[in-house]
């Protein structure tokens, strides 16, 4: 373990044990002497000393099985010299809770996670292929059945979890369950996906070099299982043409998905495993490469002479690189964030991107993996803040929809209330507008919509619960506001409007005709029952629906089941939700 790491550890060990050692002398103390002398001797002699002494000696427990020994570590996969150290303590120590690491967010698995899923991504990767290339090589006339049954047996989640215990991973290592009742399956299954993560590690300590990672593989794991299947293996020769085409396809298509994990997993330090999985598949899926290539990409490894590192560069070099700048382009995406305590400016750079839908899976993301995510959420917030703050448009929407909220008679959250008369204007009011104003460009596909967003809503009007709730955020969904305008009854004026209108709008073909004669009327009428009766400007009108996006984000990543928030931190923000900050300059209508 790093010195660091090993103070830190000691440290808190140090103070664990002076606050279990304190609170069992108070034990100790009240049993002697009773409750007057606990009065005596604590100032808060109800407080929770009691429970907190047990809890210390839970810390005790978990502080000590959290610690990983490099040193036997390296004894055990034969490796002293091991410089990379802190791979070997993602590989190992990835699993614990995050509860007790609130104050070093360093240690947390927050950030451990996403890199052990990387390395036993990558693990797997040259394992695959190490295989496959040891078993074309030492075994030249086995058929291709034969191979693959070998690497399926090599590749079972219960013999590389009987491996790592054999290397005593399972002593070293600091899993979740620790004492609990666990699933064998799982057991092995997890023990497997360590073993790739620190297979990974070696292959990296090892410089990417193919040819040693392999050489350890072979010597302590490949080797030993083969030569338990000698009889076998001698029963299953077969010398055609055809498998020898087949072989090569195989060890191709080994060598090809190493490489391309290995390319992503180098190029892009910052994605997570699922990201590089799925690029790794949209290469294959994009038909880059020539007819039968992965037999033609075994036979070029093997007239390099299994040298897997000129293999990678060729391969990279003439299809890999071009196919994945390629792909972002195609795919339009923004790096997703390996969230990194040392660069404090990580998550307020994230947030800068609150408004850009393109981000938009990557705050749901990161805030299923800050625990808490009390410091994202509120960054979020601010920066709502800071977008009304800079305009005049916004404050006047957000103070009016905070008066409309007083004004109702119901026993709803204020935040809710708000939400709506919002979604009222960001919504309703500039669907109503686009498919009313003649002004405007005639979009048939938008009167198709609202269309359809009237009928939807009438047949839904009855939607569970929807009296006894209201939702914070009403997304850009114009049936979800009419829904709540019809079932919620808040706007009695508003909603017979629209009942009114249903019956009188024309059909869709003659709507044009009928916008020029009528649609000025109408939507006068729309915004005195609205009661926000304002015309926008485009850039106006593209504020405002950046605004409600980012708000809608910030309630959807509040309310995702994967995130942890602080109980003072959720009330805080819902507090907040759609007002002006009292430190801003307030815009009265």
């Amino acid at each position: 373990m790093t010195v660091q790491g090993t103070h830190t550890v000691e440290n808190n060990l140090q103070k664990v044990w002076e606050e279990l050692e304190a609170a069992r002398k108070m034990q100790d103390e009240w049993m002697n002497y009773g409750v007057d002398f606990v009065d005596l001797y604590v100032e808060d002699a109800g407080g929770d000393w009691l429970e907190k002494w047990g809890k210390c000696e839970e810390e005790l427990e978990r502080i000590k099985h959290k610690s990983v020994d490099i040193e036997a570590v390296k004894a055990a996969i034969d490796l002293p010299s091991f410089q990379q150290t802190k791979l070997l303590e993602i590989a190992l120590n990835c699993r614990y809770s995050t509860r007790y690491y609130s104050d070093r967010p360093e240690e947390s698995p927050a950030w451990q996670e996403v890199k052990y899923k990387r390395l036993s991504l990558l693990g797997g990767a040259i394992f695959g292929a190490v295989v496959t290339d040891y078993l074309y090589r030492q075994y030249p006339e086995l058929d291709p059945d034969a191979i693959s049954t070998l690497k399926a047996r090599l590749a079972d989640s219960k013999k590389t979890a009987e491996f790592a215990q054999n290397l005593k991973l399972n002593e070293l290592s600091w899993l979740v369950w620790n004492g609990k009742e666990t699933d064998k399956s799982e057991y092995n299954i997890s023990f497997s996906e360590s073993f790739e993560a620190l297979f990974a590690a070696i292959y990296l300590e090892f410089d990417r070099d193919f040819s040693r990672g392999g050489n350890w593989l072979i010597q302590h794991l490949i080797e030993p299982t083969v030569s338990q299947y000698r009889e076998d293996i001698t029963q299953r020769r077969l010398i055609r043409p055809e498998n020898e085409v087949k072989r090569r396809e195989m060890l191709g298509a080994d060598i090809l998905d190493a490489i391309a994990i290995d390319y992503l997993y180098n190029r892009f330090p910052e994605r997570n495993s699922s990201q590089l999985t799925r690029w790794k598949n949209m290469l294959v899926a994009k038909k880059i490469f020539p007819k039968d290539f992965k037999a033609k990409l075994g036979s070029h490894y093997l007239e390099l002479e299994s040298n897997f590192s000129r293999t990678r560069d060729w391969l990279v070099d003439n299809f890999i690189k071009s196919a994945v700048d390629e792909l972002l382009e195609e795919t339009d995406t923004q790096p997703e964030y390996l969230i990194d305590s040392a660069n404090p400016d990580s998550l307020p750079e994230l947030v800068s991107r609150i408004a850009d839908k393109k981000w938009k899976n990557e705050f749901v993301r990161v805030v299923s993996i800050l625990q808490p995510a009390d410091e994202l959420l509120l960054l979020m917030q601010q920066k709502l803040d800071s977008m009304a703050a800079k305009d005049e448009t916004l404050q006047q929407l957000l103070i009016w929809a905070n008066h409309k909220s007083q004004l109702v008679q119901r026993k709803f959250k204020p935040a809710e209330i708000r939400a709506f008369y919002v979604a009222l204007v960001c919504v309703l009011d500039l669907a109503l507008t686009r498919v009313l104003d003649p002004s405007l460009k005639f979009d048939r596909s938008k009167v198709r919509k609202l269309r359809n967003c009237l009928a939807k809503a009438g047949k839904n009007v009855e939607f569970p619960d929807v009296n006894e709730s209201l939702k914070w955020a009403f997304d850009n969904d114009v049936a979800s506001i009419l829904v709540g305008i019809w079932a919620l009854d808040i706007e009695p004026e508003l909603k017979q409007l629209l009942a009114q209108f249903q019956t009188q709008m024309p059909d869709l073909q003659n709507w044009k005709k009928w916008r020029k004669e009528c649609g000025c009327s109408w939507l006068g009428k729309f915004k005195t029952a609205i009661g926000y009766n304002r015309n926008f400007c485009p850039q106006q009108k593209t504020l405002l629906k950046q605004y409600w996006y980012a708000h809608n984000l910030l309630v959807e990543c509040l309310n995702s089941d994967n995130c942890q928030v602080t109980p003072a931190v959720r009330q805080k923000i819902e507090d907040k939700m759609l007002l002006l900050s009292v430190d801003l300059k307030l815009v009265h209508i």
